[in-house]
């Protein structure tokens, strides 16, 4: 909190130093609604180009298509699938820290299917873990012969 009041220090008319200077990193609270989100939108393609293309992973579709798929009759707020997305996203991060730990016990420079295996029995339960692994690799499988066939 403190560090953001330092970044972003206010002068007396009510501007930010930030957007007295031309800055756009912080869009100035008195523009319009649509000035805002013109600000935010070109922040975003900013730290999307920064970090390398990739915006944060978002699975709310791939979530959705695994619900109907399961339960056709059921629906999901928006509130829940954040907090499934959420879900997704933290276990995908502690799945490659621990990933890229045991690659680097095993003092290798390349992160091969072993690493992510040994990741996945650590992480998630016994059960769970077996179940995650036959579906990685089944999907595997299926996609190496999707290639294969055109």
């Amino acid at each position: 909190m403190e560090r953001e009041a330092e970044a972003e220090e206010v002068s007396d008319d009510g501007t930010s130093e930030a957007a007295a200077h031309g800055s756009e990193s912080m869009p100035n609270k008195r523009l319009g609604r649509a000035a805002r989100k013109t600000a935010n939108r070109k922040r975003r393609r900013l730290l999307n180009a920064l970090n390398g293309g990739h915006d944060d992973e978002n699975y709310s579709v791939q979530l959705r298509k695994v619900l109907k798929e399961l339960h056709p009759d059921i629906g999901i707020t928006e509130k829940a699938m954040n907090i499934m997305d959420s879900f997704v996203n933290g276990l995908y991060e502690q799945l490659a820290t621990e990933a890229s730990r045991v690659t680097k016990a095993l003092r290798r420079r390349t992160l091969s299917h072993r690493e992510v295996e040994a990741s996945v029995r650590v992480i998630l339960p016994e059960g769970l873990a077996k179940r995650a692994m036959e579906e990685g690799n089944l999907a595997v499988v299926t996609m190496s012969t999707s290639k294969h066939a055109k």
